[in-house]
């Protein structure tokens, strides 16, 4: 009985490995994420994927974006190198070897970020405008009922909703 769900295990597995390299997977970050946590539990709570299987989870892995996607899923993968020793299960820890020798980006620490602080203060900027701009189209809705309206009627409504008192939050 246990070789029976071992083997339906390995197959669903095979399954979705199969899946992620068709040329067009639907959902293939999704089904990624979900292939890395179901080895990465099958390696903690059953017998060990084929090592087929096995090489293919580290083969996926040497690209970064999957790299990146496979640490959201599996925290072992984002702890600092010297960390793979504590590592309970022995399959595992050759796996994080693997990957750190073959992988730099499972050096680091973190997840790098690509943003600048100059590059935040834009995006926020940005956005900022983005939404006040949609308050004086909802408040044309509202008042005038019709968004196209002249430059006085705006000028009004931008005045209006400059002195309008926010809502104080509650703590």
């Amino acid at each position: 009985m246990a070789t029976t769900n071992a083997q339906t295990a390995d197959e669903g597995l095979q399954e979705l490995y199969r899946e992620l390299h068709e040329v067009h997977c639907i959902g293939r970050a999704a089904k990624l994420q979900l292939f890395c946590e179901k080895i990465w539990t099958q390696l903690t709570h059953g017998p060990p994927p084929s090592d087929g299987l096995l090489n293919g989870f580290v083969g996926l892995l040497q690209d970064d974006n999957d790299a990146l996607l496979a640490q959201l899923v599996i925290p072992d993968l984002r702890s600092p190198s010297s960390d793979s020793a504590s590592l309970p299960n022995a399959v595992k820890q050759s796996i994080v070897r693997r990957l750190r020798l073959q992988q730099p980006l499972f050096d680091r620490p973190t997840i790098p970020l690509h943003i600048t602080d100059s590059e935040a203060d834009r995006l926020y900027t940005e956005e900022k405008q983005i939404l006040q701009g949609a308050d004086l189209h909802r408040a044309c809705l509202l008042i005038y009922g019709r968004v196209n309206v002249d430059e006085t009627q705006k000028e009004d409504l931008r005045r209006w909703l400059d002195s309008y008192p926010r809502e104080q939050q509650q703590g």
